[in-house]
């Protein structure tokens, strides 16, 4: 029994030597963790009235573009040079000749008969004059229509009538053998040369006015209550006689960046039925113009983007999509650094900012910072939009 006694001893002993250093030696890992604050970008909320910037693209079209067809048939004598692919011309300038010896012919010999009608004629006159004064010499009353030779005289004038259009048909055929320009234009293609026969009605080129270029840009759907677009009225001579409604900025991007400046004029008369949006017409006037010789031309088919201001949207926040989710609620910093889900409602947007209509206040605490699944009632560590996250500096914190 004495010899199990310091066994004893020695188990306590160790026991409370083991227990202290457990009890007094163990870290804060070891202790239940505190809830931790989350650091987000903020930036405080300004309403505004914003100018939405509507963007669009299209391709360039000529306003005016048709083809040079030939209206006689015949050997081609001469085509000019600048008909040729690229080529500029004026209006009133000889594009293309067709032998004209046929046509030539055929005036003098509608002339002639022209001619032998209008003789024929002035002697029938004669003759009818003739024969009324010698009926006054035996009679009072007036003589009947065979007497003073009507059928006759109307006979000649139908002849002379035929006649005379014949002719005019002549000289018309012989001034289509010279085909001019109906417009100060440029050449899309040539499609003759000299010494080829051609029939009527042959397609000889194509060409377009060079006055003003048009683009057809379709609008989004959202974007149409912020674009003013022209209104339809019965008196206005024509769709061009209207007011310009926007001024537009065309770029390119083919080559150096080239701008351009164009006016929104129409709207198209349907929705486009593939896409279901509406297009408007904006017009280039004048491209080749003098002040801009030192750009580079545009071409019928080049892709070009838009920009132009949409209406002013009054009483708005304007804030970065990122921090914009589902379309419809944003994230708040409230009292004591509690984050909070807000409903908004989106007025318009595109791929950088997001206009907010309602759900924002003056000076509301925005967060920016992108958050992903977030518990409710969070507690944040908020930083201005333009002081980095990490840096902390005590000045910065709201």
């Amino acid at each position: 029994m004495k010899d199990s006694f310091p066994l004893v001893l020695i188990t306590l002993f160790s026991f409370f030597i083991a227990l202290y250093w457990f009890t007094d030696s163990q870290d804060e890992s070891f202790k239940l963790p505190q809830k931790a604050k989350i650091d987000v970008v903020v930036e405080l909320v300004e309403l505004q009235t914003f100018t939405p910037i509507i963007e669009s693209y299209g391709r360039v079209q000529a306003r005016t573009r048709g083809q040079v067809v030939s209206q006689v048939r015949g050997e081609v004598t001469y085509v000019s040079p600048n008909l040729r692919s690229g080529g500029f011309f004026k209006k009133g300038e000889l594009l293309i000749a067709i032998d004209k010896r046929d046509y030539q012919a055929n005036v003098n010999v509608a002339n002639a008969g022209y001619l032998d009608a209008k003789q024929k004629f002035l002697h029938e006159q004669a003759l009818a004059k003739q024969a009324i004064a010698d009926w006054y010499l035996d009679n009072q009353q007036p003589p009947s229509e065979l007497v003073s030779r009507q059928p006759q005289l109307a006979s000649a004038e139908a002849k002379l009538l035929s006649s005379q259009s014949a002719l005019d048909k002549a000289k018309l055929n012989l001034q289509r053998t010279e085909i001019r320009a109906p417009y100060d234009g440029h050449t899309l293609k040539k499609q003759v040369s000299i010494g080829q026969v051609v029939a009527a009605n042959a397609v000889l080129g194509e060409i377009y006015a060079i006055d003003a270029l048009e683009i057809r840009l379709p609008l989004k759907n959202n974007d149409l209550n912020y674009v003013e677009l022209p209104k339809i009225r019965l008196e206005q001579e024509s769709a061009n006689s209207a007011e310009p409604l926007a001024i537009v900025d065309i770029y390119s991007t083919l080559g150096q960046a080239e701008h351009w400046q164009a006016e929104l004029i129409r709207t198209e008369g349907e929705i486009d039925q593939a896409s279901q949006q509406l297009h408007v017409i904006v017009q280039i006037p004048e491209p080749f113009a003098q002040q801009h010789k030192n750009k580079r031309a545009l071409k019928i088919g080049q892709y070009v983007n838009a920009k132009f201001n949409g209406i002013g949207i009054p009483n708005v926040a304007v804030v970065p999509l990122q921090a914009l989710y589902q379309d419809k609620f944003v994230f708040l910093v409230k009292d004591e650094n509690q984050l909070i889900q807000q409903e908004v409602e989106v007025a318009w947007r595109n791929n950088e900012v997001a206009v907010i209509k309602h759900g924002l206040q003056q000076k509301d605490v925005l967060v920016v910072t992108p958050l992903s699944s977030i518990d409710k009632n969070v507690l944040v560590n908020p930083y201005l939009a333009d002081i980095a996250v990490h840096a902390k500096p005590e000045a910065s914190a709201l």
